[in-house]
């Protein structure tokens, strides 16, 4: 009987996919391009030799090809216009194969990509951190409910790709795949200022492991490899980038981040948080410092060399986006699922009341907040509030669960 309603509901799932599918192929304002158009757009140009970092040539494609109709909103000149892809040149492996097919089913094909990542890295997740193989459903469910997936699907963001970089540098790492481990640690390179804290963190554990200076060896071999295949089509694409990052740097924009905060007191006071920042870009970077200073401290306080990646890496990624200088939209909050799964992993496994009701109304009241906000339009900065309570409440419940059930080892 188990096993029919099960594919009863395969077959109404499939139905469903397959009924917003033709709406999604037949009309273009359902599921309208947004953020995706900067990818493709930029794939593109970079296939054909042109600069794939220039306004001026995406917004012809952006707005006419890719069919984004908002964008005459944002400014009078395609300059004003246009959406950048600041990710640097070797995202452009990833973003070339994408400018080969027309913008609509280059976009259908990057969601479909973005539901396979999440659905396999919260099921590898899952296993990583020792749930109950008879529950990983409960892994799908949890990150397909997680609001900052729906923004990630939804936008046709990248950083779901950065969350497969992690789980699979994870998995890799727990199998003593050193070189693979690196590999994989390169998509995590595609927003390297949301992750920060990871490099330093490999290099000073490559002093103590050898087998950390393989992982790197791994890392600097793809990077290079992913770097070379965007330079064979386009020889100026790194200089391009350092042009763009030197001169158009993305500095007028209110990311939900502590150095947005610190800036909005210095700007001319304005009616409109739309309204661009304008001035005292150096001071996104201050977090950075205090990010930097908590590593210190933490690993001062590491009480042995054994240091083991499945249980660090997420509160690494924590603090690293919580102090970014830049970005850290609430799409970009996908990264931090391996904290979500972990510790739901952990309260399966000892499944005492308290856990299941702390952990369970925590992550119901993170993720209504955050759906409220969406369904009043609320404007992105006013998510600065995620980063730092997910990472309030994961030192809480992990320590909860920690005390509680051995398998997890104690934050040091």
């Amino acid at each position: 009987m188990r096993s029919i309603l099960n594919i009863l509901a395969l077959v109404i799932l499939l139905g469903i996919i397959g009924w917003r599918m033709s709406a999604f192929w037949n009309d273009p304002d359902v599921l309208p391009p947004d953020d995706f158009v900067e990818y493709w757009a930029a794939g593109k140009l970079n296939l054909h030799g042109e600069n794939p970092y220039d306004p001026e040539l995406l917004y012809p494609l952006e707005r006419f090809e890719a069919n984004r109709k908002d964008m005459d909103e944002f400014g009078p000149t395609p300059r004003e216009r246009a959406v950048m892809m600041w990710n640097p040149p070797w995202t452009l492996t990833i973003a070339m194969p994408l400018g080969m097919l027309p913008a609509r089913l280059g976009q259908l094909v990057w969601m479909l990509i973005n539901f396979g990542i999440v659905g396999g890295c919260a099921f590898l997740l899952w296993r990583l951190y020792g749930g109950r193989s008879n529950h990983w459903w409960l892994a799908l469910a949890l990150s397909f409910v997680y609001m900052p997936t729906v923004y990630c699907i939804s936008s046709g963001q990248i950083s779901g790709w950065i969350l497969l970089g992690a789980t699979l540098f994870l998995y890799f790492e727990q199998k003593n795949w050193c070189y693979l481990a690196g590999a994989a640690g390169v998509l995590m390179a595609i927003k390297p200022h949301l992750v920060y804290l990871f490099w330093p963190v490999l290099l000073g554990y490559s002093f103590f492991h050898p087998r950390g200076w393989k992982i790197i060896a791994g890392g600097v071999g793809t990077g290079i490899v992913f770097t070379l295949i965007p330079l064979a089509l386009n020889s100026q694409v790194l200089h391009q980038y350092l042009d763009a990052m030197g001169n158009r740097p993305p500095e007028q924009f209110k990311s939900p981040t502590l150095g947005t905060l610190l800036r909005i007191p210095f700007e001319e006071p304005t009616e409109s948080i739309y309204t661009p920042l304008q001035r005292n870009f150096k001071l996104q970077f201050v977090p950075n410092l205090l990010g930097l200073l908590w590593l210190c401290y933490f690993a001062a306080r590491q009480k042995s060399l054994n240091w083991n990646w499945r249980d660090k890496l997420p509160l690494v990624l924590l603090v690293s986006f919580v102090t970014a200088a830049y970005g850290a939209w609430p799409y970009d909050l996908l990264i931090l699922l391996s904290a979500v799964i972990e510790i739901a992993a952990g309260v399966d496994r000892n499944s005492s009341r308290r856990n299941i009701f702390l952990s369970a109304g925590l992550f119901i009241a993170i993720t209504l907040t955050m759906a409220l906000m969406s369904a009043f339009k609320a404007y992105s900065f006013w998510f600065f509030w995620a980063g730092p309570t997910i990472l309030t409440a994961y030192l809480l419940l992990r320590r909860i669960i920690s005390s509680s059930a051995p398998v997890l080892s104690q934050i040091d």
